[in-house]
Formats: C-alpha cells, structure tokens, sequence
C-alpha cells in the first residue's frame, strides 16, 4: 500500500469524524425540546453545550486528520493547516466559556477562567473563518480525486453559508436600530428564511462529506 494510498485513506477517516460532529451538533441543538421534558432547564442548557463542545471536538479531530493530504498538495495543505489552527482555537475558547458557565451555574461570582473580551469575541471569526478555509479545502479535494462535481457543490455550500451568515448580520443591525423592527423581521423574515436555509445547508454540507469520503476512498483504491 503506498504512502499517498494511506493519506488519502486517512482523510477519509477525517471526513467520517467531521460528519460525525455534524449529526453531533443537530442532536445538541435539537436536546433542550426533548431533555426539557425530562430535566431541569439549567441541566438541559448544560447538556446542550457540553454536546455542542463535543461536536466541536469530533469536527476539529477530523479536521486533524485531513493534514494527511498527500504532500503533492502543497496548497490544499496550507488551506487546512490554517483551518485547523483556527478550529482549535475557537475549540478552546468554547471550552473556556463552557467551564465559566458551569462554574457560575454551581454558585461560583468570579469567571473560572478570566480572558480577554477581544479573545472571547475571536471564536465566532476563528470559526467562521475556519468552516470557510474547510470547505475550499474539501473543493480542492474534491478536484485531487476526479470529482468535479462534488467540487461545485462544496462552493454551492460555501455560498450558502456565506448567504445565511449575512442575513443573521442583517438582524444583528435591525435590533441596534429599533427593537420592533427587528421582531417584525425575525417573525416575517429572518425566523422562517434562517430556518429554511439551515436546514438546507445542513442537508447539503451532510451529503457533500458523505459522497466526498466515499470518492476519496475509491480514489485511493487505485493510487
């Protein structure tokens, strides 16, 4: 079995665990309806981050094991080494946040751990940033493995993420501008629209690392 039959096998592993952390962060998102019934509401909240840090962890670890991109890559490699990084670093500010809320809800009045509130508000960009690197890197693999037409729908992907994240930014700004304005929005537009283009995102980046693992593996069944 050859160096490059490894690798690529490696990165499909990779993609497995990044797939993983998806269905892992839909069922964190989806707890607190059901956990509510079940559970008090401070336990639900706290068992929806301790899953949604997890999912952060499985996404991360897969994108780890991406750095297995064959060497004659040398691009694609830089794309997903910054990706990493940034995944990790957003990974430990999560972390941070989640022990400080613990310790909070456990009566503790001072942050567990005290940082910055310029490094607290890096791990949206980290990670924004980050899922954006991500998914030109799965186009550019994509390409690596004679898929072009998983490569269009990795930038179909990254556009709607792009779309969906500019229309969360729009409300963002409609609530500094008046609070009724921006209740309007979300019950008219925002709910109902953001909704819609989440689910259809999630849909669409579940089956891009699906068949992309699947054409990396046959790939490299004859490297």
């Amino acid at each position: 079995m050859s160096d490059r039959t490894n690798s690529l096998e490696t990165v499909a592993t990779g993609l497995g665990l990044v797939y993983a952390g998806l269905c892992l962060l839909i069922v964190s998102i989806l707890f607190p309806f059901v956990g509510g019934l079940f559970m008090g509401p401070i336990n639900v909240m706290a068992m929806a981050a301790g899953l949604a840090l997890l999912a952060i962890l499985l996404d991360s670890l897969g994108r780890l094991f991406c750095l297995a991109m064959p060497d004659d890559q040398a691009g694609t490699k830089v794309i997903i080494y910054v990706s990493v990084a940034m995944s990790l670093g957003a990974l430990a500010i999560a972390g941070v946040n989640l022990a400080n809320a613990i310790y909070f809800l456990q009566g503790g009045d001072l942050p567990l751990v005290d940082i910055p509130l310029a490094v607290y508000l890096l791990q949206t960009p980290l990670a924004g940033v980050g899922s954006v690197l991500f998914l030109l890197f799965l186009r550019n693999l994509a390409f690596y493995v004679n898929a072009p037409d998983l490569a269009g729908r990795a930038l179909t992907v990254l556009i709607l993420g792009v779309v969906t994240v500019a229309i969360g930014i729009l409300f963002a700004f409609s609530v500094l501008i008046s609070i009724a304005l921006a209740m309007t929005f979300a019950a008219y537009y925002v709910g109902p629209g953001l909704l819609l283009l989440a689910i259809v995102l999630v849909v669409m980046y579940g089956n891009l690392l699906t068949y992309l693992r699947r054409a990396v593996i046959q790939y490299a069944a004859v490297a």
